[in-house]
């Protein structure tokens, strides 16, 4: 019995011995098992996390390099309106020291606020923005400056037609004024009151607007260079006429001199012809009762000339050297011719006594107009009205400024 219980015990023993080992070796293979797949999972881990690494770096690198390239763009853009401010600005000061404002005025200050806007937007870091606006202020100043050089050119050119002009009138003044006048009488040369009487005042505000014209001519000239003179008279002047306004002075100034001589001579012509009368007349036995120009207190040269003679205080001959005009100038004489012969009572040879007259006066100036009237002061005023017209240089001026229109 007891071997039994040993041998069963031993059974048993053995049993539990080869279970045991079997656990172990069970357990041994599953620790085997366990440490192969952790060792795989250790790997896939290490592998897993080296290829995190590699991406994470890839993505570290990418980052870098889209900020080094955006840091490059905005340094790149930066720069690149930076440098348009600069073309700019430069560009503005050159324009700053030209005559805009005289040639273009207003349009400087409107391209300053333009690039004045685009320095705000530097300043905020809107560099495209700031390069564009930059670039068109440049643009338009470059246009400006192109315009105000060229509107210069043009203006330089009409100041020398000017300057021309104007000392071409100066030196035909010079020679007028220095000219002398012949006349029935002689030669004069006449002083400035007499050229400011012949023209009725014109002469004399005529050659102020030539001295002020010149005056302003000769003061660009002298102020330095030539090219500095005429670039100062840009500055600081506006034309006060233009080119016509000097031709039209230029129309005025031959008016103003043809009326002078015309008036002088025709005046001095007329108070000869009454003498040339006083001499045939006299030596007929009449005798001079009136010989003078007209005008109240003292004779006016420039109006009509009176001769009247009587015989025996009854009869009674009038001859009025009138001056004739066209344009307000005098370009001749006529004689109205007046008898009051109450000796004579035929008419026919009151007519023939009127044309005897007439002959004397021919005799000696073949082309002088001569009228006779039989009676009838309103037809005698009539005709000296027509043919007296007062001195006016404005009416020869503007007939001779039709050319320029």
């Amino acid at each position: 019995m007891e071997d039994q219980l040993r041998r069963v015990e031993a059974s048993r023993l053995e049993t539990l011995r080869r279970v045991r080992e079997e656990m172990a070796e069970e357990l041994r293979r599953q620790a085997e098992e366990l440490r192969s797949v952790n060792a795989a999972a250790q790997e896939e881990r290490r592998q897993l996390l080296r290829q995190l690494q590699e991406a994470n770096q890839a993505l570290r690198a990418e980052i870098e390099e889209t900020r080094r390239r955006e840091e490059n763009r905005s340094r790149a853009g930066r720069e690149m309106a930076e440098s348009a401010f600069r073309r700019a600005s430069a560009q503005e000061e050159a324009v700053r020291e030209m005559p805009h404002a005289f040639f273009c005025p207003g349009q400087f200050e409107i391209f300053q606020e333009q690039l004045e806007s685009a320095r705000r937007m530097l300043e905020k870091g809107m560099y495209d923005a700031a390069a564009a606006t930059a670039a068109a202020a440049q643009t338009e100043l470059e246009l400006l400056a192109v315009n105000v050089q060229e509107s210069r050119r043009e203006w330089l050119e009409m100041y020398e037609v000017y300057s021309g002009v104007a000392s071409g009138l100066y030196e035909t003044m010079l020679r007028f004024e220095d000219s002398v006048i012949r006349t029935p009488y002689g030669e004069f040369r006449l002083e400035d009151g007499e050229r400011d009487y012949w023209s009725r005042g014109t002469y004399r505000e005529i050659r102020e607007e030539i001295l002020e014209a010149r005056e302003i001519a000769e003061r660009a000239g002298q102020a330095g260079s030539p090219a500095e003179g005429r670039e100062a008279f840009v500055k600081g002047f506006r034309l006060a006429r233009e080119i016509d306004g000097l031709h039209r002075l230029s129309a005025r100034l031959t008016a103003a001199i043809s009326c002078i001589q015309s008036e002088r001579i025709y005046s001095d012509l007329r108070c000869r012809m009454a003498e040339t009368a006083e001499e045939f007349l006299t030596e007929e036995g009449y005798q001079v009762e009136r010989s003078r120009f007209r005008g109240e207190p003292r004779e006016e040269p420039l109006d009509c000339y009176d001769l009247t003679v009587g015989l025996n205080g009854s009869d009674h001959i009038g001859l009025t050297f009138v001056p004739r005009r066209e344009d307000g100038v005098a370009i001749g004489n006529v004689c109205v011719v007046t008898l009051d012969i109450r000796t004579i009572p035929d008419p026919r040879l009151i007519e023939t006594r009127a044309r005897d007259v007439i002959a004397g006066i021919r005799q000696a100036y073949p082309a002088l107009p001569a009228v006779w009237y039989q009676g009838g002061d309103a037809q005698i005023a009539e005709t000296e009205r027509r043919y007296s017209q007062r001195p006016d240089v404005r009416l020869l001026a503007r007939r001779l400024e039709r050319k320029y229109q």
